[in-house]
């Protein structure tokens, strides 16, 4: 069963919801599959009130993600970074203040990238210039999550190293962050099959061709 989150810890919000959570067998299988970054600028995100896994229980999730108006004619699209199995992660934190009444969650996405080679340089430092990102996830579920509702996100990390003995990483490690009022929220399939969602996920799912591009990243010999 899925939960709707409430910051509400001190009960003085009598209007909010509360949801609990069922015992389940499910396997839990950690690590992230890819991301894909756009243009935070360049795109409106909308999100609202679905049914989700189970019929009657409303969810807020991400239910359009669009190039705003102006940018139409320039179809701005999402670009993918994609990395060896078990070198990408995220983790959402919820810093509740109870005594000033504000809350807020950070997401740092870590990412590990074999060979340092021009062309990660260049989508890595692109990715620091602009400043201004959001960040879809797509986790081992084949779920989606989205950064950059609230805030843009931003690089607080990015390494470039040889390593010293032949076991070491040699290459980058990009760290990803995005602060916002909630934890991250989950993008409405339904919604994406619809056409509601610009970015077409469905269209995304089998790799890049050729594997190294200046507008995203693939590790060499990438396993999935």
């Amino acid at each position: 069963m899925s939960v709707i989150k409430v910051y509400n810890y001190t009960g003085t919000c009598a209007s909010a919801t509360l949801s609990g959570i069922d015992a389940r067998c499910d396997v839990s299988f950690g690590g992230i599959k890819r991301i894909l970054i756009g243009n935070r600028d360049l795109f409106d995100i909308g999100f609202s009130d679905v049914h989700y896994e189970v019929p009657g229980t409303l969810v807020k999730m991400i239910t359009k993600i669009e190039p705003k108006p102006e940018y139409t004619t320039q179809s701005p699209k999402f670009v993918q970074f994609l990395f060896r199995r078990g070198t990408g992660s995220y983790t959402s934190t919820v810093a509740p203040d109870i005594a000033i009444g504000n809350s807020f969650a950070t997401t740092e996405v870590t990412l590990q990238f074999s060979r340092a080679e021009a062309g990660k340089r260049l989508a890595i430092q692109s990715l620091i210039n602009t400043g201004d990102a959001c960040v879809i996830i797509e986790d081992m579920y084949g779920k989606y999550l989205f950064l950059g509702l609230d805030q843009n996100v931003i690089v607080t990390n990015a390494v470039m190293q040889s390593g010293t003995a032949q076991t070491d990483l040699s290459g980058f490690t990009l760290t990803l962050q995005d602060v916002s009022l909630e934890l991250p929220f989950f993008i409405n399939a339904a919604a994406n099959e619809a056409t509601d969602l610009y970015v077409d996920i469905n269209s995304l799912t089998a790799p890049i061709e050729p594997p190294l591009t200046e507008s995203g990243i693939q590790d060499p010999d990438m396993t999935t």
